[in-house]
Order: C-alpha cells, then structure tokens, then sequence
C-alpha cells in the first residue's frame, strides 16, 4: 500500500499542469506477455493489450489483461496514470480496476514502473514491472508481474 501511495503522489506531483495539453498529444497501443509471481511461490503466464493516449509526461492508460492460474484465468481491466520521469525514458504508473476470477469480480491495483526502448520512430519495447494487489475471496493478495510490450505509436 505504501508503494502505491508513494506512485499515485509521484504521478500527481510530476504532471505538468499546463504542458500536459500541448499539441504534442499521440495514441498508443501495446501488447505483450508477462508473467506472475504470486506470494505463494508459484509463477502463472499470461498476457494482455494496453491503450493510451499520451501527453508529453503524462499518459493515460487503458489495460486488459489475462493470467492463467490453477485451471483458470485471472481477468484484469484497469486504468490510470503513468508519468515519464524528466527527460528520460523512465515510467511510474499507477492503475486500478476490475479483477474476474470464477466469475467474480473483484478489485485490482498495479502500482509499478518501466522503461521503453525504442526500436523504430514509430514502435519501441516496453520493460515493466508491477505490484499486483488483488482482492478475491475474501482476502487481498500481492505479487510481482513481470511484462514486455510491443508497443506502437
């Protein structure tokens, strides 16, 4: 909690107010897979799409993701903020949303960071990592989601 805390306050505190709106505006879309490490020990695949439209430093993200887990799939639609840190190709972002597994719905938070490499002017290769928080079941669970993306601007 404290690392999601500590990423919305970075994604609010490095926004620029007014060259957010510049006319330097551009779509993304991304896809790519990753892999879970739950707290239990245990690793799951996955992979998921992302949308987003970008902002100079701020961007605002759409993903749909899915894991498979014990027999199956862990559904995921978040949204939210990431922020490129200064001039580098670093990213902090914090998404929040819906969690199905069993037919359930439930919440998720993926607090967590990046860096894109670019490949062509127009495509790079995103490095991510993420805090997956997850409520289901009665309980809240934490682990690590490792991901790269095939990302198109």
């Amino acid at each position: 909690m404290r690392v999601a805390l500590l990423l919305l306050l970075m994604c609010v505190c490095g926004a620029p107010p007014a060259s957010a709106q510049s006319s330097d505006d551009t779509w993304e879309f991304g896809l790519g897979p990753h892999i879970v490490r739950r707290e239990d020990s245990t690793t799951h695949h996955g992979g998921g799409i992302t949308v987003a439209r970008r902002y100079q430093s701020l961007t605002a993200v759409l993903e749909a993701s899915g894991t498979r887990r014990h027999g199956h799939n862990d559904w995921r639609v978040v949204v939210g903020p990431r922020v490129m840190l200064g001039t580098t190709p670093l990213f902090a972002q914090l998404l929040g949303g819906t969690l199905i597994r069993s037919n359930k719905a439930n919440w998720a938070v993926l607090p967590g960071g990046g860096v894109d490499v670019r490949w062509t002017s127009s495509a790079a290769v995103r490095f991510q990592i993420d805090a997956l928080v997850e409520r289901s079941d009665g309980r809240t669970a934490s682990s690590a989601r490792a991901s790269v993306w095939l990302v198109f601007r």
